[in-house]
């Protein structure tokens, strides 16, 4: 998939979406180790990549467990933390292709997504994407809020 990812000096960059290989080699400094994530059955792991440069700016991870998709884990690279990120909005634009993708599923967890939220970031979830809560640190996208979300985030309108 591909989307315009805004700069900080509000240029647009081409980007794309892409399902990373279990080879790949993540060259930028990551919190978390991808290395053993990559190999894992059940996951998928999709890199928000510039084109011009190859830059991988987020990574996500994706688990589908008894046909109910997980957001597993998200990260944005370190480079693009803080007041010095160079592009906009690039844990939203992952969050919306996860719920994009929820949206393939043939279960009647279909056009929901699920994760587990730090306790500090519970808050965060629903205030700045929609998401709400289901149990404990538990929380989840109904269709509507991954709806608004693939609206904002990736300019899909319809699905």
């Amino acid at each position: 998939m591909y989307i315009n990812l805004q700069n900080d000096k509000s240029e647009l960059k081409l980007a794309k979406i892409i399902l990373l290989d279990c080879n790949e080699r993540l060259k930028d400094a990551w919190i978390f180790d991808w290395s053993a994530t990559l190999k894992e059955q059940n996951s998928m792991i999709y890199a928000l990549r510039i084109i011009e440069n190859e830059e991988i700016v987020g990574l996500l991870k994706l688990k589908n467990e008894q046909g109910m998709l997980i957001m597993d884990l998200i990260e944005i690279s370190s480079k693009n933390i803080g007041k010095a990120k160079k592009y906009i909005d690039v844990a939203g634009i992952l969050i919306a292709f996860a719920c994009l993708e929820s949206f393939k599923l043939n279960t009647n967890y279909k056009r929901y997504l699920t994760f587990v939220s730090k306790s500090n970031l519970i808050d965060f979830y629903k205030n700045k994407y929609g998401a709400s809560v289901s149990f404990g640190q538990r929380m989840f996208f109904t269709p509507e809020a991954a709806l608004n979300l693939i609206k904002k985030y990736l300019h899909i309108d319809t699905i």
